[in-house]
């Protein structure tokens, strides 16, 4: 884009002098350098010649670039501010494939289209069209129309002769369609279901068609197909398809299934029996474990003696003695020992009553008792003692 401008070299006998030139975009309340806008950075460049004409060169256009451009210069002179008005309007567009028509083809699973290259400027009669189809070039197609047979898998676009790095995007007939289900998995009888159909194509899809296997008539139109209080009947394959200008293509089948209301109920009554007796089970072994814990440590013993449980005596026995037998040696310089037994635990069974004894030997250096015992038993017999008490004796060493 370019202006041309004059100004004066003096007014009132002061020199004109050029403070800053720049192109922006109508509109701004505050005129702003095309140079400094974001959008704009690296794309703008600017030429001036001898101070009478500017031309800005805006690279790698953009839609979004359209809009109405001026040029503006400030002097040092008092006012010295003009823009260019009204400046020059920009429009960026693209090219389009139109089909203009389409019928089927005979015996073939295919489209015979009418397409047109088209663009929202008006170009000029005599500008030439180069045609691709499948990303090659056909050579003998130079007009904005062009007639052709499509399969599935084709795809077209066209550009402006000479420009052929700036082609339409590609048009192509309905990709082939995915079915999607809410809520997914087996459906609870009496519930509600929604089937949704979606495909690429360009043009976009215009219309989606939903059928059930082994049946010829369709059972909905539109993207969204939802079955309410679904019911056995209604278990099957689904399918959709999807159409535009350019053809039309059938998704895969979907298998809906329905689930049995009284299974989903019956699976929740058995959790809910399941659970609070696996609970009380668990109770009841952490209780046991806990109590056998208890019954393994060792129980309490009195000092230097072992006690018998009270329901392992009898009532008779409670009161009888334990004895002990203590030897004291000739010499002094013998130690004096004790030789202690513990009375036995008497059985659950009643039995006789045995009074315990004691075998004291008493032995010292007196020679009159040693007299004495060898008269008495000259086979070394122990004199033994009969003691009948109702504590438990104590037992002391001689003085």
């Amino acid at each position: 884009m370019s202006c041309t401008y004059t100004y004066p070299y003096w007014i009132d006998s002061r020199l004109t002098k050029m403070k800053e030139k720049f192109w922006f975009i109508n509109g701004d309340i505050k005129p702003v350098d095309l140079k400094t806008e974001s959008e704009y950075k690296d794309r703008v460049l600017l030429y001036d010649y001898g101070g009478y004409y500017s031309s800005v060169r805006i690279s790698d256009l953009r839609q979004s670039d359209s809009a109405q451009y001026q040029f503006r210069f400030i002097t040092n002179q008092p006012g010295g501010r003009y823009t260019g008005s009204p400046g020059v309007t920009l429009t960026v567009t693209d090219l389009h494939v139109h089909v203009t028509s389409s019928s089927s083809c005979r015996n073939s699973n295919c489209v015979q289209v009418e397409l047109r290259c088209h663009s929202s400027c008006r170009l000029p009669d005599n500008y030439k069209y180069t045609w691709f189809k499948n990303g090659q070039e056909i050579q003998s197609e130079t007009s904005s129309s062009y007639s052709t047979s499509f399969s599935s898998e084709d795809t077209v676009s066209c550009a402006v002769k000479g420009y052929e790095m700036f082609s339409s995007p590609p048009v192509y007939p309905p990709r082939l369609p995915s079915v999607s289900v809410s809520p997914s998995g087996q459906i609870v009888q009496g519930s509600s279901v929604t089937l949704t159909c979606t495909s690429d194509a360009n043009p976009p899809v215009t219309k989606y068609t939903w059928y059930k296997e082994d049946e010829d008539s369709p059972k909905a139109s539109g993207q969204n197909f939802t079955i309410t209080d679904f019911r056995s009947e209604h278990s099957g394959n689904y399918y959709c398809e999807a159409q535009n200008s350019r053809g039309r293509q059938n998704s895969t089948s979907h298998l809906i299934v329905v689930s049995s209301k009284w299974k989903s109920v019956a699976a929740g009554v058995t959790v809910a029996i399941l659970l609070p007796i696996i609970l009380i089970s668990v109770f009841i072994l952490v209780r046991r474990w806990r109590a056998l814990k208890t019954s393994s440590e060792p129980e309490d013993r009195a000092d230097n003696s072992q006690q018998c449980p009270p329901n392992h005596r009898h009532p008779e026995e409670q009161d009888n003695l334990h004895y002990a037998t203590v030897n004291f040696s000739q010499n002094k310089e013998d130690p004096v020992y004790s030789n202690t037994g513990p009375a036995r635990c008497p059985r659950h069974k009643k039995e006789p009553t045995f009074t315990e004894y004691s075998a004291l030997p008493f032995h010292n250096n007196s020679k009159k008792q040693r007299d004495r015992v060898q008269e008495t038993a000259e086979d070394s017999a122990v004199l033994y003692s009969t003691v009948n008490q109702t504590k438990r004796p104590r037992t002391s060493a001689p003085k």
